[in-house]
């Protein structure tokens, strides 16, 4: 089991629903996981925390992640901003 997936087991109540991404077997609904959205055999979904291990062990349950938040590495600040590099969003 993915290590962020047993950090976000332990950080919460067990009866709080958490996001996470699932790749299924196809047509394959784990008891326990509400899912929000399907791409073929990648889904997000709810699943409660007391039910993540439930849900990983389940069949036709290929994976189970936990959601990661991806930004930018550099957030440019006023002065690093050259305007002659500011264009339309038409450009």
């Amino acid at each position: 089991m993915d290590p962020a997936l047993h950090e976000l087991i332990a950080t919460g109540r067990p009866s709080d629903e958490v996001a996470v991404l699932l790749r299924l077997d196809h047509g394959v609904v784990p008891e326990g996981a509400r899912i929000v959205a399907q791409f073929d055999a990648i889904a997000t979904a709810r699943v409660a925390r007391d039910a993540l291990t439930r849900v990983h062990d389940a069949g036709g349950v290929r994976s189970v992640k936990a959601p990661r938040l991806y930004g930018p590495d550099w957030i440019p600040v006023p002065e690093d901003v050259d305007t002659a590099d500011i264009r339309p969003s038409d450009e």
